[in-house]
């Protein structure tokens, strides 16, 4: 939003958010479109390395759906995001100020930095 591109900081947040996208669509069944429904099959895998693995058990037409419910959670949220950080702009700066000269904030001086702002 300040320097006009997207760092290559935000890319666990990126990979955070699309998979809590998907976790929204296919395990909560949180999609207006999909219905209250679940999507895949969670299995314990821990002997091959991981925690969990998801067998999907739907068609390909389905994963398109799922990939295009996904995509909209995640532009609507970056959208939101967007705006709501334009509108408040003067305590974005504020806050990056405070944490150039502290560097870390305790909840206390956040509030302080952020109605000031």
């Amino acid at each position: 939003l300040v320097f006009g591109d997207v760092s290559n900081g935000a890319a666990m947040d990126i990979q955070q958010l699309t998979q809590m996208a998907r976790s929204m669509v296919t395990r909560y069944g949180m999609s207006e479109k999909m219905g209250p429904l679940q999507f895949g099959q969670q299995d314990e895998l821990v002997f091959l390395g991981r925690d969990l693995a998801e067998q999907r058990d739907y068609s390909e037409e389905v994963a398109e759906e799922i990939d295009g419910e996904v995509h909209q959670l995640v532009d609507s949220a970056y959208a939101r995001v967007r705006k709501l950080l334009s509108d408040n702009i003067a305590k974005l700066h504020g806050v990056a100020n405070a944490l150039l000269e502290r560097e870390t904030l305790s909840a206390e001086e956040f509030e302080e930095v952020f109605s000031a702002a």
